[in-house]
C-alpha cells in the first residue's frame, strides 16, 4: 500500500511538472511577481529638475536592462526613452544636448528630438493623485 502511495505521488508530480513546462513554453503564462511600472513622484517637482536640469537619466529602474531619459516635453505631458538607439551596442549611450534640446548619438552621429522619436518609447503618464509613472511592460514606438 505505502508503494502504491508512494508511486502515485510521483506520477502527480510529473504530471503537474508537465503541465507547468507545458504553460511556460506555450507563452500563455503571465507573471506577477514584480510591477513593470516606475513610479517617479509627483510630476510637479520632477519637472521642475527637467526644467533646471534637462531629462532625467535613470540607468535600469527595473533592473530589466533598461536605462532611460524621461522628459517632459510640455506641461504635464511626458516621454521616456531608452538611451540606447535601436541596433547599437549598449556601449553607445544617447546624451542630452541642452543648446539643441536633442538626443545625441556619439557612435552614429545621429540625433534624436526631444520626443525620443526613433527611440525606443514608453507610455508615460500621471496618476490622479499627481504621481509620475513609467510603464516599462512594452515600448509604444
Amino acid at each position: 500500500m505505502v508503494i502504491l502511495s508512494a508511486a502515485a505521488g510521483v506520477v502527480v508530480a510529473i504530471v503537474i511538472f508537465a503541465g507547468v513546462i507545458s504553460l511556460v513554453g506555450s507563452g500563455k503564462a503571465k507573471s506577477k511577481l514584480g510591477s513593470n511600472l516606475f513610479h517617479l513622484g509627483k510630476a510637479k517637482n520632477q519637472a521642475k529638475i527637467v526644467e533646471r536640469n534637462g531629462p532625467l537619466l535613470f540607468a535600469d529602474p527595473l533592473e530589466k536592462g533598461r536605462d532611460i531619459y524621461v522628459n517632459e516635453l510640455a506641461r504635464n505631458q511626458w516621454v521616456a526613452v531608452e538611451v540606447h538607439p535601436p541596433g547599437e551596442s549598449k556601449s553607445c549611450t544617447v546624451k542630452w544636448v541642452a543648446s539643441t534640446k536633442v538626443f545625441h548619438d556619439p557612435c552614429s552621429g545621429h540625433d534624436f528630438p526631444a520626443d525620443g522619436t526613433g527611440l525606443v518609447r514608453y507610455h508615460t503618464f500621471i496618476e490622479k493623485s499627481g504621481d509620475l509613472v513609467v510603464d516599462l511592460h512594452q515600448p509604444i514606438s
